[in-house]
């Protein structure tokens, strides 16, 4: 099966239509995440508008570029399904969508939030996917599956539990180079 068809399958399935919730950013815009975030990559891969490739990502891995190699088209998935943990790469393929959906829209917004975005869209899919979040390793991802399952359980985002998944990728090593700093859509 084709990589964009491996994409799609995973943004239609029945636990990323669950995925809905929303937040104010740091700097007082309002941060949406849910199904038609999901939609509009799926249809920017129904239409070609994405450079899917299997090179570059690590074994079970998923990663987003707004800059595709291939004129014409808005940004690059790299994917690797094989190797790993078929959850792991679900929630990664959800996490990089969001970044994709941002670069689509246009969005400028703090990087900070556009990270907060993707990691509870991740924790969500965990949530949802029953992985408790004691053996989730990368406290970022650990946080946002906290954050996630109050979301589910109330309605509501706990902006407590939001600033501690702030703090902590403020504070993670793969972050430090542009963290700080504000995202801009390209599309």
């Amino acid at each position: 099966m084709p990589l964009e068809q491996d994409m799609i399958n995973i943004l239609q399935n029945q636990k990323t239509r669950q995925i809905s919730f929303s937040f104010t950013s740091s700097v007082g815009g309002t941060v949406t995440v849910n199904y038609s975030t999901f939609q509009r990559i799926i249809e920017g891969l129904q239409n070609n508008r994405f450079e899917v490739t299997d090179q570059g990502a690590p074994p079970g891995g998923a990663a987003y570029n707004p800059n595709s190699s291939i004129a014409g088209r808005s940004g690059r998935f790299k994917l690797n399904p094989t190797g790993g943990v078929q959850v792991a790469f679900e929630s990664l393929v959800v996490h990089e969508s969001v970044h994709a959906s941002f670069d689509l829209t246009r969005s400028t917004l703090p990087w900070v939030d556009n990270e907060a975005a993707a990691h509870i869209a991740q924790g969500y899919y965990y949530y949802l996917s029953n992985i408790s979040p004691n053996i989730i390793t990368f406290e970022p991802v650990r946080i946002a599956r906290q954050l996630a399952e109050y979301i589910a359980d109330s309605g509501f985002m706990h902006g407590q539990n939001l600033q501690e998944l702030r703090n902590s990728l403020l504070a993670s090593r793969p972050y430090q180079n542009y963290i700080n700093g504000t995202f801009t859509g390209n599309e």
